[in-house]
């Protein structure tokens, strides 16, 4: 039987109404539990409705994410807004590998080997992106904190533990997101953090619900958020709530407090919701919380929120601190120019970012400490009777960096009905050479109607990070299929072998890349067509959209020119919008492209790819002008998947003209289930035409 939530708020009632005298500060302990962690936003949106005002936080796991968001002076509401609109799907994405002029790619398993000891001690994970997101919303409050988490706008503790003991880790003090990320660091799953000689892991191996923790800073009254205990109902029938269930008791047994908190705050989550599925819209989570918070009694903490502290006036001076001298030096320039000068968040975390494009870093951990100039040698006594203080000299910004593992390799496999099975794979491995770093990479594809093979070193320019040089050579085969009537009549193979010099600007938030490179290739063709020596310049400029594996690629502006024996030129452009409600994902986009000269059959579009026209096969189509507009929504559908609705408009035409003057326009709509699997989406879609085509497609795995 599920003890409802109004029960804890009369017994809370009953607790704190014969409770003795205070003895310091009311304590919110925020426990520990994955994705269910998110539903402590809601809580503490109810509870200040409800006048609760804590004093001091105190936060497990995802508890210390949301408790240090909350101690840092974020409104409940803005961290709810602040979960509601995370791109979950992107926390958990490894960074895009170079494929030479081709568009990048994201591996779906990426493995990283250490110098001399097989696998690096690094999660699963890639968790870049999470560092790079807690420095994002909590370095300015560590910079005016000076790393001491008592002078945050509320008292604030993160509780981790010792990797080697199994030991509780209680941390007061340092550098505010890192101490986050310390106690999320599931083991096995993130990288385990480093610190003061220790290494730290996620606190709910140590200790999942801190209410200890609280009690012994004497706090007056202790308000705890559990999202991991069990409901009272056992349901017997549902074998994965069994697991979850059974997992959620063991780690039940790491709770060291045998005194219960004054409060205890239980959102009504579903039981067979596990704590490692971050769902798309987390909304179900924070109205789960919501509802218990307000649940709770009546607060008269009295508490008047705390100021910020004021910012440093100035940084004066920079420390960058990593285990690789061509890295530091890269630090040294990306973060130029901020000192001497005025303390300017923004422009740190925009310095942090040119790093973070490079690729060659996992973290960018910021810390701001204050100078203090040495006092003068000792006089004799004044009428005081006093030497003179030390003073203030401004604030040192420290900027620790970690490096990417040496070496790393992964890749992707897929497989659709129409292409059969594909798969990519790359090896890349990183050194400082002259004095900047370098970067090797070999990958290869197989598969899809199409065969590749490419060396290349990428060397970062030490004076303008992000910016890479790269050189190269490939050698790639395309398969071209001719249709007639929606049966294919014949293959053709398109076969380049060459190489190439290039340069390269990629940056996040959003990622995008911009690429600029000189091709020399042989270019020999099956068909009857231009074979022979060609060479020019390529560009291309790409930006990545929110859910992208859900709606499709980005925005992409790409043009290419070639002379000599196969002397042609080619542009595309495809603008994207998409945008989120509620309940819907959707994009819009329009895809123009134009083959001109003696442009083999790999070169020119057509109105069958990956977000073509519905109905039509890979490849089908073709002709030397294409125009596709359209747009996609996609819904929440159970087991974490979309019901995705795709409308495409689209016209092939060798001819040029005037719109209304080339081929007839095919439209098609297709209705597609998609779903999150390790290794990419699974989609099962049905899809029809004007043209009197119509398919039906399975696909599991990332395109490319």
């Amino acid at each position: 039987m599920r003890v409802p939530a109004r029960f804890f708020a009369l017994a809370a009632t009953l607790v704190l109404g014969t409770a003795g005298p205070a003895r310091g500060q009311d304590a919110l302990v925020l426990g520990g539990g994955g994705a269910r962690g998110i539903a402590h936003a809601g809580v503490l949106v109810g509870l200040e409705r409800r006048g609760w005002h804590p004093d001091l936080v105190v936060g497990t796991s995802m508890g210390a994410v949301v408790g240090a968001l909350y101690a840092a002076g974020y409104s409940p509401d803005q961290i709810w807004r602040i979960l509601a609109d995370a791109d979950w799907r992107s926390l958990f994405t490894a960074p895009a590998v170079s494929m030479g002029p081709r568009p990048p790619l994201h591996p779906a398993l990426r493995l990283e080997l250490g110098e001399d000891r097989g696998f690096d001690a690094r999660g699963l994970v890639a968790d870049w992106h999470i560092n790079r997101g807690l420095v994002r919303l909590l370095f300015d409050a560590g910079a005016r904190s000076r790393g001491d988490f008592d002078r945050l706008p509320r008292r604030f503790r993160a509780v981790a533990a010792d990797l080697a003991t199994g030991e509780e880790v209680v941390l007061a003090r340092g550098d505010l997101a890192r101490a986050v990320r310390a106690s999320l660091a599931v083991p096995g799953a993130f990288a385990p953090v480093p610190w003061e000689g220790r290494v730290l892991v996620d606190g709910g191996v140590a200790n999942y619900l801190p209410t200890s923790v609280a009690r012994t800073l004497e706090v007056r009254r202790i308000v705890a958020s559990d999202v991991l205990r069990p409901p009272a109902q056992l349901d017997a029938d549902d074998p994965l709530a069994i697991g979850l269930r059974g997992a959620r008791l063991i780690i039940r047994r790491t709770l060291r407090d045998t005194l219960p908190p004054d409060l205890l705050v239980l959102p009504e989550l579903p039981p067979a919701f596990p704590e490692f599925v971050f769902p798309d819209r987390p909304d179900f989570l924070l109205e789960a919380g919501l509802a218990a918070g307000l649940s709770a009694p009546a607060g008269a903490s009295g508490r008047r929120d705390r100021a910020p502290l004021p910012p440093p006036d100035s940084i004066t001076a920079l420390a960058v601190e990593t285990s690789d001298p061509a890295l530091s030096r890269l630090a040294h320039v990306a973060f130029r120019g901020l000192t001497p000068g005025t303390y300017d968040a923004t422009r740190v975390l925009a310095a942090a970012d040119r790093l973070y494009a490079t690729g060659l870093v996992d973290a960018v951990w910021l810390t701001v400490e204050d100078l203090v100039l040495v006092a003068e040698p000792a006089r004799p006594p004044g009428p005081v009777g006093a030497h003179p203080a030390p003073a203030p000299a401004g604030a040192a910004l420290r900027v620790r960096v970690e490096p990417r593992a040496r070496v790393v390799l992964g890749g992707a496999a897929g497989y659709d009905t129409d292409r059969g099975g594909r798969a990519w794979g790359f090896l890349e491995g990183w050194r400082g050479l002259l004095g900047a770093p370098t970067v090797f990479n070999v990958s290869g594809t197989v598969g899809g109607l199409g065969r590749r093979v490419s060396l290349e070193a990428r060397r970062h320019a030490p004076a303008l990070p992000p910016l890479v040089w790269s050189a190269g050579a490939q050698v790639q085969e395309q398969d071209i299929r001719s249709f007639a009537n929606h049966r294919i009549l014949g293959v053709a193979e398109v076969r380049r072998a060459g190489g190439w010099l290039g340069v390269e600007l990629p940056a996040v938030a959003p990622e995008r890349r911009a690429t600029l490179a000189f091709a020399l290739e042989q270019i020999e063709p099956t068909e009857v067509a231009a074979s022979g020596l060609a060479w020019g310049p390529v560009l291309r400029v790409t930006r990545l959209v929110s859910a992208s594996e859900l709606l499709g690629p980005g925005t992409l502006i790409e043009a290419e020119r070639r002379w000599g024996d196969v002397d042609y030129h080619r542009v595309r452009a495809r603008a994207v919008y998409a945008g989120a409600t509620r309940a819907l994902r959707f994009a819009g986009i329009l895809d123009v492209e134009a083959a001109r000269g003696d442009a083999p059959a790999d070169a020119l579009p057509a109105l069958g790819d990956e977000r073509g026209v519905p109905g039509l096969r890979w490849g089908e189509r073709r002709a030397r002008n294409r125009i596709v507009t359209g747009v996609d929504a996609a819904h929440r559908i159970p087991l974490q998947g979309h019901a995705r609705v795709r409308l495409r408009a689209g016209v092939a035409d060798d001819e040029t003209g005037r719109l209304d003057e080339l081929d007839p326009w095919v439209a098609g709509g297709e209705l597609a289930g998609v779903w999150r699997t390790p290794v990419g989406p699974l989609w099962v879609a049905v899809g029809a035409n004007t043209a009197r085509d119509w398919r039906l497609d399975v696909n599991i795995g990332r395109e490319f």
